[in-house]
């Protein structure tokens, strides 16, 4: 039974972000924290990804998390490229 969807959240961590996706979640936007960090904002997560990541039981595609992984990194080479373009 699929787990009804969430409206968004948000991550910092790129593992989690590509993970979600992975699950079919939409990337909404990405913001820069003032730190730096990136923040995936994304929706239609599964309603409960966070208990199912916390206690090992998320279980996506490895073909779709990969893609989804490559998806994140280069968001994120592109957002040093412009921090290094400043």
């Amino acid at each position: 039974m699929m787990s009804p969807k969430t409206s968004s959240l948000s991550f910092t961590d790129p593992k989690l972000a590509a993970a979600a996706r992975a699950t079919g979640a939409k990337l909404l936007r990405v913001e820069e924290a003032p730190e730096g960090r990136l923040i995936f904002v994304l929706e239609g997560i599964p309603a409960d990804f966070e208990r199912l990541v916390i206690n090992d039981e998320l279980q996506v595609s490895v073909r779709a998390f990969l893609m989804s992984m490559e998806e994140i990194l280069g968001l994120i080479a592109a957002a040093k490229r412009r921090r290094g373009a400043r």
